[in-house]
C-alpha cells in the first residue's frame, strides 16, 4: 500500500490544491483514490443503499454478489486511511444509504497514527453521516486481526496489539455515540489472536474464504436478522458451539444407506440453488468435508419415528434419525442452519414434535386455489415440518372436487364464487403424491351434511334426505376408491341433524375402505343425545388419530376416539 504522510485529524496542509473542510489536500491522496472516488460520484445514488466503505479489504470485496438481492455498493479504496474516508465522506452521506458498514484503520497504525487519533477520526465519520443522513446507520466493524506469518506487509502485520486497543476503543464508544459495533476480530482470529491463516495468503488480505466468513458475521445485520437463525418449530434441545461448517468445503454428501438416496438428492438439490454443486457418496475415506446422513437410534419421549439428532462442526455435517421421516425433518433444519447459503453455525441439536398432528387447512371451497399455489403451500409446510394438509373441497359457496359420475356438482351454474373453476381427480391424486413425498398427509374434507348448499343446487334435494344419502354414499364411494389417503374429514359441523343415521352411516362406510373420518366439534350430535356426551367420535387406525388417544369421558365408549384432541 503507497505511503503517505502522517494525517492528524485537524492537521491543515500547505499545499496549493483544494482543501476539504477536514483541513486535507487532494494532492495528498493517490491516483487510484482519485479513480474510485470519482467513479462514486458519477454514479447515480438509489434508495435504500447499503454502502461498504473501506480500504483494500473491503476493496476486494464483490458486496452485490455477497448480498443478492441487496442493493449493496462497494465504496472501499485500497490504501485508504480514515482521513481518507473524511475527505470523501460527503459522497457517502449525499445518497442518504440506508445502512454504512464502514472497516478503516490498519493503514492508520501502519503509518503510526495512534490508536487515539484513529478512533476519533472514526467519531467524526459518524458525526458527520449523522448531521447529513441522520437516518443511516452506521456499523463500525472492528479491525481484523493481522499475522506476519507469510513475511509481507511488515508495516502492518506487527500491529495486533494496536488493533485489539482500537477495537476495545471503539465497542465502549459505540452506544453513547449511536453506532452499532461490528466485532469481526474474533472470528478471524486464530489460537493466538492472529489473523487465521485459513482467511489469508498474505497476513493481511482476504481470500475468498475469509470473504464468505466475513458475510456469515454481518449477515443478520445486512438483513436486519437475529444473530441465530430462527430455527421453526424450535428445536427441543440445542447446544450452539464456536465455529463454523462451510459449504465451500463440503466434499460429498455420505449415505451409506442407499434407501436415503433420494434424501440426500433433496438436500443436494438444495445446496445446488445455493450455488454449490457437492457430489453423492455411499462411502468416504474420511469424514472431513462432509454431510452424512444415516440411520440409528435417536432416543426422543415421544414421536421417534420423527426424531433426530444433527451435530455441525467446523469439518463436518452429521444427520442420524431413527427413520426417513426423522432424517427428513433433520434436512429441514439444517437449511434452516444454511440461511446464509455460505455455512452453518457449529451446533448440536436434539429434535422430535411437540404435537403429533401440525395441520395447516387451506378453504378452497370457498375461494379456488390455483394448484401452483397449493403446491407451493405444500412445499412451505414441508419445509417447517407440518404433516397434516387439510384441504377443505366443499361448501355452500361451491363444489371443487370433480365426481365422475355427478358432473353437474361442479358445474358453473351451481357455484356462487371463481365459477368453473375447481380440481379434477389427477389435480387431487398429484397434490397427495406431492404431499406425501414431503411427509405430509393431505387430509380432504368434503362437508355434511351442513354446508352443503352448493350439493343441493346440483341435485335438488337435501343431503339429509333420504335421497340425498343414497348420492353422497356414491360420491364417497368414488373418492374413497379413488384417493390414497388414510384419512377423510367430513365436517357434520354447524348443521341440525334431521336424520340420525347420516353420520352413523357415512362413517362406517368411509371406514369400511379402512380410513378414519374426522370432523369439527360439537359436529354429528344427534338432537337426542344426552346431555354432557362427548360428541362426536370415530374409530379408526391412522397414526395421527392413533397417537391422539386419550382418556374418554363415561358416555364414550373406551374404543372411540375424540376427534378434536386430533389437532
Amino acid at each position: 500500500m503507497k505511503q503517505l504522510p502522517l494525517l492528524l485529524l485537524w492537521f491543515s496542509v500547505a499545499v496549493q490544491a483544494q482543501t476539504d473542510r477536514w483541513g486535507y489536500a487532494d494532492s495528498l491522496f493517490s491516483t487510484y483514490y482519485h479513480q474510485r472516488w470519482t467513479l462514486f460520484q458519477n454514479l447515480p445514488d438509489a434508495p435504500g443503499e447499503i454502502l461498504f466503505v473501506g480500504n483494500s479489504i473491503t476493496d476486494g470485496g464483490e458486496w452485490e454478489e455477497l448480498f443478492p438481492g441487496v442493493l449493496a455498493r462497494n465504496r472501499g479504496i485500497s490504501g485508504d486511511i480514515s482521513a481518507g474516508v473524511l475527505h470523501r465522506l460527503e459522497e457517502v452521506a449525499k445518497g442518504k444509504p440506508q445502512k454504512v458498514f464502514l472497516l478503516i484503520g490498519i493503514n492508520d497504525l501502519a503509518r503510526n497514527i495512534s490508536p487515539d487519533s484513529l478512533v476519533r477520526n472514526i467519531l467524526h465519520i459518524r458525526h458527520f453521516l449523522k448531521q447529513e443522513s441522520p437516518a443511516t446507520q452506521l456499523y463500525v466493524q472492528s479491525l481484523l486481526p493481522v499475522s506476519d506469518v507469510f513475511g509481507k506487509f511488515s508495516g502492518h502485520t506487527g500491529k495486533n496489539r494496536e488493533v485489539l486497543d482500537v477495537n476495545r476503543r471503539l465497542e465502549l464508544l459505540a452506544k453513547e455515540n449511536g453506532f452499532i459495533y461490528v466485532d469481526l476480530h474474533t472470528g478471524f482470529s486464530d489460537a493466538e489472536g492472529k489473523l487465521n491463516r485459513d482467511y489469508s495468503n498474505d497476513g493481511l488480505h482476504l481470500t475468498g474464504k475469509g470473504y464468505l466468513l466475513w458475510k456469515r458475521l454481518i449477515y443478520p445485520q445486512v438483513l436486519d436478522l437475529d444473530p441465530k437463525p430462527a430455527l421453526i418449530p424450535s428445536p427441543q434441545q440445542i447446544a450452539w458451539q464456536p465455529g463454523s461448517f462451510f459449504l465451500a468445503d463440503c466434499r460429498s454428501i455420505l449415505v451409506p444407506d442407499p434407501s436415503l438416496m433420494p434424501y440426500a438428492a433433496l438436500l443436494q438439490k438444495e445446496l445446488r440453488q445455493m450455488g454449490w454443486e457437492v457430489g453423492l457418496a455411499q462411502k468416504a475415506t474420511r469424514l472431513e468435508g462432509t454431510i452424512q446422513i444415516s440411520l440409528g437410534k435417536v432416543d426422543s419421549p415421544q414421536y421417534p419415528d420423527e426424531a433426530y439428532h444433527l451435530t455441525v462442526t467446523s469439518g463436518q455435517i452429521a444427520l442420524r434419525a431413527n427413520t426417513a421421516h426423522g432424517i427428513f425433518n433433520g434436512i429441514q433444519t439444517l437449511l434452516q442452519l444454511l440461511r446464509d447459503g455460505v455455512g452453518a453455525d457449529a451446533c448440536e441439536i436434539a429434535d422430535w414434535p411437540a404435537f403429533s398432528w401440525r395441520g395447516f387447512m387451506i378453504d378452497a371451497a370457498r375461494n379456488y386455489v390455483p394448484m401452483d399455489q397449493l403446491r407451493e403451500l405444500i412445499g412451505v409446510m414441508g419445509r417447517y415440518k407440518l404433516n397434516i394438509f387439510h384441504l377443505h373441497l366443499t361448501e355452500d359457496i361451491a363444489w371443487r372436487l370433480a365426481i365422475d359420475r355427478y358432473p353437474q356438482l361442479t358445474a358453473p351454474e351451481h357455484m356462487l364464487r371463481d365459477k368453473g373453476e375447481y380440481y379434477s381427480k389427477s389435480d387431487l391424486k398429484e397434490l397427495i403424491e406431492l404431499s406425501r413425498s414431503l411427509h405430509i398427509t393431505l387430509v380432504p374434507e368434503i362437508d355434511m351434511p351442513g354446508h352443503s348448499a352448493a350439493f343441493q343446487r346440483a341435485f335438488q334435494t337435501e343431503m339429509q334426505s333420504d335421497s340425498g344419502l343414497a348420492l353422497i354414499k356414491d360420491i364417497l364411494h368414488e373418492i374413497c376408491r379413488s384417493f390414497d389417503t388414510p384419512i377423510l374429514h367430513i365436517g357434520a359441523d354447524e348443521v341440525k341433524i334431521t336424520n340420525p343415521r347420516f353420520v352413523p352411516e357415512v362413517t362406517k362406510l368411509v371406514e369400511s375402505y379402512g380410513k378414519s373420518t374426522v370432523g369439527w366439534p360439537p359436529g354429528g350430535i344427534s338432537p337426542t343425545a344426552p346431555s354432557g356426551s362427548c360428541g362426536w367420535t370415530t374409530k379408526g387406525n391412522s397414526p395421527a388419530i392413533k397417537r391422539s388417544r386419550i382418556s374418554t369421558p363415561a358416555t364414550c365408549t373406551s374404543t372411540t376416539w375424540t376427534l378434536w384432541k386430533a389437532w
